[in-house]
Formats: structure tokens, sequence, C-alpha cells
């Protein structure tokens, strides 16, 4: 299925007021964006997007809300991904009785900023400082739980440990820290990254599952161009983020075995340190999307998510 582009010009061009309900039977570019990705639209019972301002640039929130919700969870994606990509576990904590408030970070998806790059982290953990607002100024919600996939998952962890957002429990999976083979990557990037600003992505096998593998390729919304900078502004985050005040509130790790993504155990290690009240739960099998594995691995991650988010 090759995708066309006319419904994302047209959210592009958009402003949609946040408060407005269910604007996806109004407005056909967003029904259209809904369903190209495959969201459960029986799942929630209202739904609202738009934009907030942040760090001067427009950052897409969405919403999707029950009536009679467990909690509300605040989930950001990972670098190169957006909102979109991640609507298989969007659907499945909605139909296990939790509310979902997502975010395009700054340079991703429907947000504003340049493609795939960041001037430094601080604009990312101001993005998610402004979602957990909404949730509580807007939407008057109090349990907020994090939920964030690799550089979401990093970026949830350091807001919540300066107590930027308040969250009741955070849920990580693959979350960065140090990239996979970092020290040959860091070195190749000094050398060359002054030369070579930016290079074409090329898409990993992040997951087993065939469809996803296929699909990502085509997803319009995917950041394609991998820049110097952003490993630049990552290097200058690592030095910063060794000194944030260690977390104290229930974390629950999630890592795939054969992530190539990130390097995993480098990671474990750090997160152990640096969180008080941790479980990790390790997946053999399991590549650095996670969330969007081959259905028995995913059914699994899903399962043990939603075990955590459910105990007392």
């Amino acid at each position: 299925m090759q995708p066309t582009t006319e419904w994302i010009d047209k959210m592009n061009e958009a402003t949609f007021n946040l408060d407005e309900r269910n604007p996806h039977m109004n407005h056909p570019c967003i029904h259209e964006y809904l369903d190209y990705y495959s969201f459960n639209l029986v799942n929630f019972d209202l739904y609202q997007c738009g934009h907030v301002c942040s760090h001067e640039k427009d950052i897409f929130i969405q919403a999707f809300l029950k009536t009679k919700a467990k909690g509300t969870v605040l989930f950001v994606h990972g670098y190169l991904d957006h909102s979109g990509g991640l609507s298989r576990t969007v659907n499945n904590l909605l139909a296990n009785g939790y509310e979902v408030v997502t975010i395009d970070l700054p340079g991703h998806g429907f947000s504003q900023g340049e493609s795939g790059t960041i001037a430094a982290f601080d604009e990312y953990v101001e993005a998610v400082e402004k979602g957990d607002r909404f949730i509580r100024d807007r939407l008057q919600r109090s349990r907020v739980i994090g939920l964030g996939h690799s550089t979401g998952g990093a970026i949830l962890f350091h807001a919540a440990s300066e107590k930027k957002v308040l969250l009741e429990r955070l849920i990580l999976v693959a979350p960065l820290y140090f990239p996979y083979r970092w020290n040959l990557v860091k070195g190749t990037l000094k050398m060359l990254g002054k030369y070579i600003p930016k290079q074409k992505r090329r898409f990993k096998k992040n997951s087993q599952d065939l469809l996803y593998q296929k699909f990502i390729k085509q997803d319009p919304l995917q950041v394609k161009w991998l820049k110097s900078d952003w490993m630049k502004a990552m290097e200058q985050w690592q030095h910063y983020i060794i000194k944030c005040p260690v977390l104290t509130i229930p974390v629950y790790f999630l890592q795939g075995e054969k992530d190539t993504t990130v390097d995993w155990k480098k990671n474990v290690h750090f997160y152990k340190h640096k969180c008080q009240n941790l479980q990790v739960a390790i997946f053999p099998s399991g590549r650095h999307q996670l969330l969007n594995e081959r259905e028995e691995i995913r059914i699994l991650v899903h399962e043990r998510m939603r075990s955590f988010l459910n105990s007392v």
C-alpha cells in the first residue's frame, strides 16, 4: 500500500482546537490519520487533538479518553518514530481500561521542528512537561502513568527524576542511554559529522513482525534522515543525565536481548542505579521495537505491562 499524502498536508495546514470533542467527526483528515495507523475508534469514548506551544514549537497532542478509566497513560515514542507508529499499544491500553495521551516529540510526526534533530534534549523534556500539564490542567486528571519507548522512555525518566512531571509509576521499553556500539559511533561522528551532517536512514530489522517491517518503510511520518546534530545533543544529554536524582516511584523496564539499537546491558545497569524501585523483564527473542514485535512476543509484552499497571 503506497501512502497518499493529501491528508498529511491537511493535518499540517489545519489548526485544531484541543478542546473540540471528537474532531475526527468533523475533519476528514484526522479520521484518515486515525484509520491509516489503525487506531481502534471503538475503544475510546472521547478523542481530542491539537497543539501546545513548547520551546516556540507547536507540539502535537492526542487524547484517547474513557468515561471510566483506571488511569491516564502519558505515552511518548522513540527517536525517528511518532505516536501513530505505536497504535497497537494505544489500542491495547484502551481495551484494558486505561486512557492514553500521546505527544509527538519536536521534529517528529505532526510536531514542529527540524525533522529528526534537536538543539538540546531539554526541548524534549519541556514537550513532555507540556503533555503532563495538559493532562492535569485541561483534562483534570490526577493519576498519571508514564510509558516511553527508547528516547521517549529516557525523556520521561529524566523529567520524572527532576519532578518536572509527577508520575505515579513509569514503564520504560528499551529506553535510551547508550546506543549500540556507542564508542565506535561516537568516534565516527566526531571525525565525519562536520563533513556529512546527515545521512539517509537505513531501516534496521528492529522487529521480527514482517508486516511491521514492510509498513514502517512506507510510513510517511517516519523520519527519513539521520542528523549528526542529534547525536551531539544526545552525547551532551548523557553527561547531564548521569547527575540526575534517583527516581523513587515504581519503574518497570522491558528489554529485548536481540536489541541492536541500544546497548541494553549498559542501559539496564544505568537505570538500576537511577531507579530505587525497579523491576526488569527480559525478552530473549525481542528486538528494539518490543511494542511492534511479532505477535507472540508483543502479547507477552502487553501482558507484563498490564500486570504492572494493575498491581497496587
